[in-house]
């Protein structure tokens, strides 16, 4: 008999085995990626519910930070310990 490594169909078997696991590592990666995305469309919801609410939409909504910050003037920010250091920003910084 002759070695196996001179073998088409060995050597067949052998690259369908790594063409496997590449797939294998492949799928791995793509269902943590999807957790990752999956992760980000919740946080970029609750902006969107954030940003409806500003607009006066939602009304009897609970209020997110985001909507506590926009909303908060100065005396405001300064009393509340969530807002309190964040940056305000100002018309000092525009264009």
């Amino acid at each position: 008999m002759s070695d196996d490594s001179d073998d088409p169909v060995m050597a067949l078997l052998a690259t369908q085995r790594a063409v496997l696991a590449a797939v294998e590592n492949l799928a791995g990666q793509v269902e943590t990626m999807q957790g990752k995305v999956d992760a980000m469309g919740k946080t970029l919801a609750q902006f969107v519910a954030g940003t409806a609410g500003a607009s006066g939409g939602g009304v009897g909504r609970v209020l997110t930070l985001g909507d506590r910050f926009r909303e908060a003037t100065a005396e405001q920010a300064a009393r509340d310990p969530e807002l309190r250091n964040r940056p305000i920003v100002t018309a000092a910084y525009g264009p």
